[in-house]
């Protein structure tokens, strides 16, 4: 068995949040060579970093949300804006 293999993640998805730029869109990246389906999260356009994963042949959706917001929204429903 090669170590490759070991890592392999296919049939698994991975949420990843900050994934418009620097060491999120790296991870995501990643995950999404290793054979992960994701969904990607960022405040900013993580429609950039979809149109890259896709053009590599792994499967993502793409939310352009401000996560804290949403989970404070979850939490408590009256902290809505």
């Amino acid at each position: 068995m090669d170590l490759a293999s070991l890592f392999r993640l296919d049939g698994k998805t991975a949420v990843v949040t900050g994934c418009a730029q620097g060491l999120g869109k790296e991870i995501a990246l990643g995950l999404a060579h290793s054979g992960a389906s994701l969904i990607l999260a960022d405040i900013l356009q993580p429609e950039d970093t979809a149109r890259q994963i896709e053009s590599s042949g792994a499967r993502c959706i793409p939310f352009e949300m401000d996560i804290l917001t949403w989970r404070l929204n979850r939490l408590n429903p009256s902290c809505r804006t």
